[in-house]
């Protein structure tokens, strides 16, 4: 019986699925960045995982360099700015049933917003023995006294409400300084728009 119901658990898990960025189909106008150089604009095409590096050329003659994200800062394309992160943990395949998290060595962050801390939007991907899918998080960093700390929670990723409620507990000691976030997000569950939390968020950075 138990058996049972893990594997309709699992049947009912979704896979959040990373939106439709416009650089995952073709190369489009953006700029990559480095902490040492001017940016250099071009066109740029990134397939959205931790495994891919990013496909950059100046124009459409010109030939195609690929970059990870140990070996630039970040990149910008239409609007929005992505950040090279390095060695943070997040909420992926492990997760729902394990409650494990998944160690990212490397990987591009949207950058959602920035101050006192950063907040990003992370997709990785991963497969759980049923296929490969693609997994959000929001993920927030801090630098204090030199030393980088990242906290993530998970965004779209259908489980039991247990494993949110643990997930929080990721948040608890990054926000000890935000009362009013803290309240926030202990009352936050799955059912809502965790948005409305990010935007909190924002107005206390």
């Amino acid at each position: 019986m138990r058996s049972s119901l893990i594997f309709l658990f699992l049947c009912a898990t979704q896979f959040v699925s990373a939106q439709q960025y416009s650089f995952m189909r073709e190369f489009r106008p953006g700029a990559i960045l480095s902490d040492t150089a001017a940016a250099q604009n071009g066109q740029i095409k990134w397939f959205v995982s931790q495994a891919q590096q990013i496909r950059f050329r100046e124009n459409e003659k010109a030939g195609i360099q690929k970059f990870s994200a140990s070996e630039i800062d970040g990149f910008t394309v239409d609007s929005m700015k992505f950040k090279a992160l390095r060695n943070f943990d997040v909420f992926a395949e492990e997760y729902a049933l394990l409650g494990k998290t998944s160690r990212i060595k490397q990987t591009f962050g949207e950058v959602i917003d920035t101050g006192s801390f950063n907040i990003y939007l992370v997709y990785t991907t991963g497969y759980n023995g049923f296929g490969a899918g693609n997994y959000a998080n929001f993920v927030f960093e801090r630098t204090e006294n030199g030393a980088v700390s990242y906290a993530a929670f998970p965004v779209g990723q259908r489980m039991r409400d247990k494993r949110y409620d643990q997930a929080k507990e990721n948040l608890y000691t990054f926000f000890k300084d935000y009362s009013t976030a803290l309240d926030k997000i202990k009352a936050y569950s799955q059912q809502q728009d965790f948005m409305t939390v990010i935007d909190l968020l924002k107005t206390l950075n």
